[in-house]
């Protein structure tokens, strides 16, 4: 039997990469082995928080898409219409998500206000709110 092959280094939780080739594969792998856990100097993970308080600003929607909230009673596929709204605010592109939502069916306007989705989201959000304010962003 050969060495094993260990894919989750300590302190590693998750790791994502797209990946085309086996050579990427391989370094990726090297990379990961290599990688220490809290090795950020305090400057560096000051500017990671920067980046991602940053980020997160420029996503009004802090909808994770976990989709527990799902299906709707009345079929709007909630979570990707925040998605598609958040890309709209981040990208100030309203005319490519007005196309997202009209190519894949989305209606927030179809929202009865039933608010069974508010009652499922683990978070809590106001997502009734977060429709109609998406809505009238992009002009649906």
């Amino acid at each position: 039997m050969g060495p094993s092959l260990r894919l989750e280094p300590p302190g590693v939780s998750v790791a994502i990469a797209d990946m085309s080739s086996l050579e990427q594969l391989a370094q990726n792998l090297r990379v990961a082995g290599e990688a220490v856990a809290d090795s950020l100097s305090i400057a560096e993970e000051v500017a990671v928080s920067n980046v991602r308080d940053a980020f997160r600003k420029k996503r009004p929607v802090p909808c994770p898409s976990c989709r527990p909230c799902m299906p709707c009673p009345v079929g709007i596929d909630v979570p990707r219409f925040f998605e598609i709204y958040n890309d709209a605010v981040m990208y100030d592109d309203t005319e490519t998500a007005m196309e997202l939502c009209r190519d894949e069916r989305i209606e927030p306007g179809d929202c009865t206000e039933c608010r069974v989705c508010e009652g499922r989201c683990a978070k809590r959000l106001p997502m009734v709110d977060w429709l109609e304010t998406g809505r009238s962003y992009l002009g649906l």
